[in-house]
């Protein structure tokens, strides 16, 4: 009994470890990592409530802000090559399908708003709320709305592929998703605004910074606000495990590609009485005696 549920997780991980589909996987485990890191470090130093405070609230302040920060960067580039890998498996799968040239349209509209999350992303880690509030919203909206949109075009261009590479429950999940983050986002904006105009019209004197409390003004707003931001990130992991079967088949490789330039004859001494292009050519050029090409995508099939 113990060796079969053994076998059986063996394979199951070797599944989940195929390709580059550790890439989702370490970055959703990552986000949640830092969030509860953050989260249980501003909880235990007061500053911020317990229950459901703004994701951004528990890394406004050090020691959190620190933790808060750093992993968002880290996060942010990890979003943009995980974007790269599905925009690039997007162009690989296209070229066999007859609607190559509208795959080709909208992945080039997903990796743009996946690149833009990114940067927001950045953004809401470097820019902490107390700090620079209107520069941190901003980073913010970048954040969740591009984010809304890279989900959608995901699952436009999926659709192209229904059959061959992904099936229609797959990109029925993401359409959903998409929708639930945009419910999610709304809410976000409305319930924070609402906030903010209770509590500033019941005691206009008080300025921000705010600590929230059951006892504030517009609390129950609040509290609207930050659990349907919890809620969109949540759909934003949910969406990145998505690709977690697509991200199993796929491989890249970096080739070392020979320059036509050659080498100086062993003899060769710069003091001789060659002309200055000359010198050049083999001094300087000689040095690049190998290029880099392209990451070049591989795919093994479904």
């Amino acid at each position: 009994m113990s060796s079969a549920i053994l076998s059986l997780l063996r394979r199951e991980f070797s599944h989940l470890t195929a390709g580059y589909a550790p890439l989702p996987i370490s970055l959703v485990a990552l986000c949640w990592i830092s969030f509860s890191v953050a989260y249980i470090v501003a909880v235990a130093d007061s500053h911020v409530y317990f229950l459901f405070p703004y994701i951004s609230d528990t890394g406004a302040r050090p020691p959190e802000s620190c933790i808060f920060g750093q992993a968002m960067n880290i996060i942010a580039l990890m979003q943009a090559i995980t974007v790269y890998v599905r925009y690039r498996h997007f162009l690989f799968v296209g070229e066999t399908s007859l609607n190559e040239g509208r795959i080709r349209r909208w992945a080039r509209a997903y990796v743009v708003f996946g690149y833009l999350s990114a940067v927001g992303l950045s953004i809401v880690g470097n820019f902490q709320e107390k700090a620079v509030h209107v520069v941190h919203f901003t980073g913010a909206c970048l954040c969740f709305a591009s984010g809304i949109l890279m989900t959608f075009l995901d699952s436009k261009v999926s659709s192209y592929l229904i059959g061959t590479q992904t099936s229609r429950g797959a990109v029925a999940t993401r359409c959903v998703i998409g929708v639930v983050g945009v419910c999610a986002f709304v809410c976000t904006i409305v319930g924070g605004a609402v906030s903010v105009i209770q509590r500033t019209s019941s005691d206009p004197s008080s300025g921000k910074p705010w600590r929230w409390s059951p006892s504030a003004p517009g609390y129950a707003a609040h509290l609207v606000s930050t659990f349907n931001e919890w809620a969109l990130a949540l759909s934003f992991g949910a969406y990145f495990f998505t690709l977690i079967p697509d991200f199993q088949d796929v491989s890249f490789e970096i080739r070392c590609v020979p320059s036509p330039i050659q080498p100086p004859p062993t003899d060769f001494d710069e003091s001789s009485s060659l002309l200055p292009d000359e010198k050049t050519d083999y001094t300087v050029i000689c040095y690049n005696l190998v290029e880099w090409s392209l990451m070049k995508y591989t795919y093994s099939g479904v």
